[in-house]
């Protein structure tokens, strides 16, 4: 059960990494420096109670994992935003309902986050990208996708990870769907329901 976590932990970090972009700042103001955290800026154009409903699925060593995970904006201030996920998992036909759990998200940050190109979003690992639609309950979403190759350390050892994501700006949150599969199993996650506060 740990590995599939770990697989579906390593999978929507490398899909949710924000995009931070540097200020241009002469060399002594490097202390000062700040960047935008893009996963603010993905969930601030959106009024609160908007929110975003994934499902998740694994498979590895004969063991099946899913999980269904509601995030939702609360608030939104001018230097933050506070968001709240709850989640019901799925192990082995038992289910386990997770505390909802509210953490801030900053307008900026010290320093850009791993996982994607600070200037075009690309994730990390990027071998080919392009444009789809994709629908989401009912409701179709123009999305950019991205076929992801790379190499995560993992409990038994270190393993190529191979993937396809797809995001889109009109989406909270803006994944829309996700696939990951190793040689130890595979994951895929996708949004079955959005809601748009108006």
């Amino acid at each position: 059960m740990s590995k599939l976590i770990k697989l579906a932990a390593l999978a929507v970090a490398l899909a949710l990494s924000p995009v931070a972009f540097a200020q241009d700042k002469k060399a002594d103001d490097k202390k000062d420096e700040k960047v935008d955290n893009l996963e603010y800026a993905y969930w601030a154009k959106f009024k609160a109670g908007s929110s975003s409903v994934l499902k998740m699925s694994s498979e590895a060593n004969g063991m099946k994992f899913s999980s269904t995970i509601t995030t939702k904006l609360e608030e939104v201030k001018d230097d933050k935003l506070v968001l709240e996920a709850s989640s019901v998992n799925t192990f082995n036909g038992m289910e386990i309902k997770g505390e909802p759990m509210k953490r801030d998200v900053p307008k900026q940050l010290d320093k850009a986050l791993p996982g994607a190109d600070p200037k075009s979003g690309k994730p990390d690992g990027t071998t080919e990208e392009g444009k789809e639609k994709v629908k989401v309950g009912g409701t179709e979403y123009e999305c950019k996708w991205y076929k992801v190759k790379s190499k995560q350390k993992l409990p038994s050892g270190e393993e190529e990870v191979e993937g396809q994501i797809w995001m889109s700006e009109d989406v909270p949150g803006r994944l829309v769907k996700m696939t990951s599969k190793t040689k130890a199993g595979s994951m895929t996650m996708e949004a079955t329901e959005v809601t748009i506060k108006k």
